[in-house]
């Protein structure tokens, strides 16, 4: 049977934040289905450091970068607001 990559991801990403230790954040739709569903797999996020990351050479201020995109945002603060 083959794993949902998304599950594998947001294990991962649930094991780092229990552990205290660093979880980058993407943007766009590819990560989206990850990120909920490791906000609802009930670790403390509390000790976690985010990092929102742009994969793009643009400047953070350009029309083109993501780096403010609501997503991003969106998807991190409901790991923080349901698991702080």
């Amino acid at each position: 049977m083959e794993e949902n990559p998304a599950e594998v991801v947001a294990g991962l990403l649930v094991d780092a934040a229990a552990a205290g230790g660093n979880v980058v954040l993407t943007g766009g739709s590819t990560p989206k289905l990850a990120y909920e569903i490791a906000s609802r797999a009930g670790a403390d996020w509390s000790r976690a450091t985010i990092w929102f990351s742009d994969e793009r050479c643009v400047e953070p201020e350009s029309g083109l970068s993501r780096r403010f995109a609501p997503r991003a945002r969106d998807d991190a603060g409901s790991l923080r607001e349901s698991h702080a």
